[in-house]
């Protein structure tokens, strides 16, 4: 097992931990190794000197943990951001991202998710993304309608801010 193989384990046995002692248990709980362009990318989208230096972006991890209620779903957000060292948080659950191709054909399709990004689960740069069943379901509804990835095409980024998204 290699140093990120093994970073991710422990961060999801951290994360075990959190929700255990919060009394909630995710439907699924799941993660990954990032590679190197994905963390490039998601990193160039953060606000600027979010990222401390330290932090090796080569090794970033992702997680995902799906929640069947909003409660169990804020009870984990609370907890995760109360316990760990957070660098940087996305809040799609209150601010919605609404995405400019799918805002032209339906303005009530939106993205919600909570995207935590922390260093102290294990060591490295970890994105945890939190949502509901529903919310998952939904997000998986989109992928499938508009295309993985759409978000990230040119014609997207000129609707988006024709729209008044300035993101």
């Amino acid at each position: 097992m290699d140093k990120a193989e093994q970073q991710l384990k422990t961060g999801i046995l951290e994360l075990k931990k959190i929700f255990f002692e919060l009394q909630i248990k995710p439907i699924k709980l799941i993660g990954r190794v990032k590679d190197k362009k994905s963390v490039r990318s998601k990193s160039m989208s953060m606000h600027k000197g979010s990222i401390p230096n330290k932090i090796n972006l080569s090794d970033s991890i992702g997680m995902r943990a799906i929640f069947k209620t909003d409660t169990d779903l804020n009870k984990a957000y609370n907890g995760i951001i109360k316990k760990e060292h957070i660098i940087y948080i996305k809040d799609y659950v209150n601010n919605p991202r609404r995405d400019g191709l799918i805002l032209k054909t339906d303005p009530s399709e939106v993205y919600q998710s909570y995207h935590i990004f922390t260093d102290s689960l294990n060591g490295t740069l970890t994105e945890v993304q939190l949502r509901t069943l529903k919310m998952e379901k939904h997000r998986l509804r989109l992928k499938n309608k508009y295309g993985d990835g759409y978000w990230k095409t040119k014609e997207f980024r000129k609707l988006k801010y024709m729209l008044g998204d300035k993101r």
